[in-house]
């Protein structure tokens, strides 16, 4: 009987310690995602299939993306818009962002829904949805096919490895501008 009392006793104990760790993780994530000295972008999509999405910045007021200044998100496959956020990294204030919707070869994607983005920074953000987008980016035509007057947009060939990639437009460095003075 003592043994019992002495292993529930243990188990319990190590348990609690587990339940606290998960809401400090939790909490610490939660102050993040809030925190307003951080530049949030949400990009509003429609995506059939599971994949990855990047955005991609530039904070010398070029277009040359790399991958060292690009942040990512999961994309969950569902027939319902999902928000993509990303987060960038703290003294992080961009001149251009690119998106790029897809990692490597994922043949079942067959297209993305684009409803819509808003960035926030500080107590400011812009925002636009369905085709007020492509006032502010515009797609890969080398790579991407675009469905006239919506906002889908599908790769060239379902094996390719280019995502689908947005690229932005001066309104959408104008915007930034404003929103980081």
């Amino acid at each position: 009987m003592k043994k019992t009392i002495l292993i529930l006793l243990f188990v319990s104990l190590f348990s609690c310690k587990n339940e606290n760790k998960n809401e400090e993780t939790s909490v610490a994530v939660e102050k993040e995602a809030i925190d307003k000295t951080l530049m949030r972008i949400t990009f509003k999509v429609i995506a059939e299939k599971d994949d990855k999405a990047s955005l991609f910045y530039t904070e010398d007021g070029t277009i040359n993306f790399d991958d060292k200044k690009t942040v990512w998100a999961d994309v969950k496959g569902s027939p319902n818009p999902q928000e993509l956020v990303f987060i960038l990294p703290k003294d992080v204030l961009p001149t251009h962002l690119r998106l790029d919707l897809g990692r490597g070869v994922n043949p079942e994607q067959t297209y993305y829904d684009i409803k819509g983005f808003k960035v926030e920074y500080l107590d400011k953000k812009f925002e636009a949805d369905n085709i007020n987008v492509f006032n502010y980016f515009y797609a890969n035509k080398d790579v991407n096919i675009i469905t006239a007057n919506s906002t889908v947009l599908k790769k060239m060939k379902p094996e390719q490895e280019t995502a689908v990639i947005l690229y932005p437009h001066k309104p959408l460095s104008d915007e930034l501008s404003k929103i980081i003075q």
